[in-house]
């Protein structure tokens, strides 16, 4: 099952994400997968940054939570503290990138064959998925010519595909600019 994992800097918090991840559920007549909750509370991290003390003890601290939700079965975490997510930003709370080249599949490409170039992707990326060491969350296709094989490849975790992020995300703003301009 899915896991969202929290970072709260107080248990008041838990109710209010709680019922954000209940309502989640559905959008609509559309039933959505249950989503699983873990959750750590650790109040000092809140103090210390209202003290003004944003320091290697801290960082580390965040750090340690971060891991441990995680390793708990975490899929995605959440830092419910904006005053705590720089601090996770810093400790290396970013994603690992796994790179697959591919320079066979490119030369086909520009040869005019698409179908062997996707296949050879398709290939490549199913081959990484099965056998690699990392854990693998997501498979992000970063060029738009990739684009027809995130509806084909069945890799056990998500397959992304950038131009419809882009467009996603432009939509995203320009919907913002529109409310802002209203």
């Amino acid at each position: 099952m899915p896991t969202i994992g929290f970072l709260h800097t107080s248990p008041l918090h838990i109710p209010t994400f709680r019922q954000l991840v209940d309502q989640s559920g559905t959008d609509g007549d559309v039933v959505h997968e249950a989503v699983a909750v873990l959750e750590r509370v650790d109040e000092s991290l809140l103090a210390a940054v209202r003290a003004g003390g944003k320091s290697e003890n801290h960082e580390a601290a965040v750090g340690q939570h971060l891991s441990a939700l995680v390793r708990d079965g975490a899929d995605v975490v959440v830092c419910t503290c904006s005053s705590v997510a720089p601090l996770a930003e810093k400790v290396g709370a970013a994603p690992t990138l796994t790179t697959i080249f591919c320079p066979e599949a490119w030369e086909r490409l520009e040869a005019g064959d698409n179908e062997g170039y996707l296949s050879i992707l398709a290939d490549r990326i199913t081959d990484t998925c099965a056998t690699s060491q990392e854990r693998l969350d997501v498979v992000v296709l970063a060029q738009a010519t990739m684009a027809p094989l995130a509806d084909t490849l069945d890799v056990g975790i998500p397959v992304l595909a950038s131009p419809s992020l882009a467009v996603e995300r432009a939509l995203a703003l320009l919907a913002g600019t529109r409310n802002l301009a209203s």
